[in-house]
């Protein structure tokens, strides 16, 4: 539960988010304790700011919910795709902009969110954006994570990448995929892999994309994985990202097609992102209403 508040001390408008039953599950009381640990620590203009932490608890007995004060924002992104507001080739373009530029920061601070989607990013009518909900992050790890190490529980299932479904090791590539996803939900307006199960999401993939290289599932996926991709994707034809996206201009539609590399060692990162010539147009800085966004009905 999120409601707006104004701080009289510093004279603000903010949010306070009510985290319930914080102590009641070891696995809820370790995400709300990393967010928390993190937020305290990220200072960026795309990532949401936490400025304080408070329970109405008077020991230990009664502790069971935690409130976060953060930046107010006025909605998120799966608000506004889900609306009949216009998004413009701007919008999109600066949008993904800010959120690979926070995206930096938070790999540059050797951590993974490894759940970015659509309802975790949150926008103001003048277009900025940040990124919140850090609960699932991890450590970036020096060599990829092994599912017996990390739960493959990570991003919501239309936002993973392949290789965690295929119970792969996996890096800060994961969050790239997502990224893509994400992009490419701004431009249909709807979620381009809407899979039920981790086979059905694996299938709606190789069908828009085509299916993965065996060489590379020989490499990662474990044999139950291999035989699932050899029977289920194999059949699909290689598609071109730009056939998808056909009134989206090429560049974007070329950045897409890196986000969407079924080999994470490949894939592009965060930072090659922001210098890929979709991009290059988009000025260092805070933007002002001349890209915002009307309101969104909530």
């Amino acid at each position: 539960m999120v409601c707006a508040a104004f701080d009289h001390v510093n004279q603000q408008q903010v949010a306070i988010k009510r985290i319930n039953g914080v102590t009641q599950e070891e696995t809820d009381c370790r995400r709300t304790l990393r967010e928390m640990l993190l937020l305290r620590h990220f200072t960026h203009e795309h990532i949401i700011s936490l400025k304080d932490v408070y329970t109405p608890a008077v020991n230990m007995h009664n502790f069971q919910e935690v409130y976060f004060v953060t930046d107010l924002m006025e909605f998120d992104l799966h608000q506004l795709i889900s609306s009949n507001q216009p998004i413009s080739a701007d919008h999109t373009r600066y949008l993904t902009y800010q959120l690979l530029n926070g995206l930096k920061y938070i790999h540059s601070a050797g951590v993974l969110h490894r759940d970015l989607k659509p309802s975790n990013i949150l926008l103001t009518q003048e277009c900025q954006l940040k990124i919140c909900d850090l609960g699932l992050a991890r450590d970036a790890p020096r060599t990829p994570y092994t599912q017996n190490r990390i739960t493959s529980y990570t991003a919501t299932r239309w936002y993973r990448a392949p290789e965690i479904m295929f119970g792969a090791p996996y890096t800060s590539a994961v969050d790239v995929w997502s990224v893509g996803c994400i992009v490419a939900e701004i431009l249909l307006r709807r979620p381009i892999f809407p899979g039920r199960t981790y086979e059905e999401q694996l299938v709606k993939v190789a069908q828009t994309l085509g299916p993965p290289p065996p060489d590379l599932l020989k490499s990662l996926a474990p044999p139950a994985a291999r035989k699932f991709a050899q029977s289920r994707l194999s059949h699909f034809p290689k598609r071109d990202v730009r056939n998808l996206f056909p009134y989206a201009p090429q560049a974007l539609c070329d950045l897409l097609a890196r986000m969407f590399e079924y080999d994470p060692s490949k894939r592009i990162t965060v930072v090659d992102a922001l210098t890929h010539p979709y991009l290059v147009a988009v000025s260092i800085g805070p933007r002002t209403g001349s890209v915002g966004i009307a309101s969104v009905p909530l």
